[in-house]
């Protein structure tokens, strides 16, 4: 398998503060640029709550996971909002592991983080 080839992104401005990014396939050392990249230019763009919908994701490495805490960090400096969307065992896993699952919301459905972030408005 060709390294990047089982990634998507897509992503939808809920508000002018709040957007949906949905990740599908595998965040690895070569697709996280791309995210990273992407969740720069939002952060660029003013948004202050962003969920990251990770329901489509099959796997996720720390290179993946390193993307998301500096992203948890830069919206927390601004007083901004995070969470996430999985319920992938394996990719859970890996959170549990680094102790992410501690450090921000995880949820079950695209509504329930993007409620979850509103609260934190």
């Amino acid at each position: 398998m060709t390294p990047g080839v089982d990634f998507q992104l897509s992503d939808h401005e809920v508000d002018p503060e709040t957007h949906l990014i949905e990740l599908g396939g595998e965040i690895d050392l070569y697709t996280a640029p791309g995210f990273e990249e992407r969740l720069a230019a939002l952060l660029e763009d003013g948004k202050r709550r962003i969920v990251i919908n990770l329901l489509e994701v099959t796997f996720i490495d720390s290179t993946g996971v390193h993307v998301i805490v500096n992203a948890l960090q830069r919206l927390q400096s601004v007083g901004g909002a995070l969470a996430l969307v999985c319920v992938n065992e394996d990719v859970l896993q890996v959170f549990k592991i680094i102790g992410l699952d501690t450090l921000l919301p995880i949820h079950g459905t695209r509504e329930e983080g993007l409620a979850a972030v509103a609260e934190n408005a």
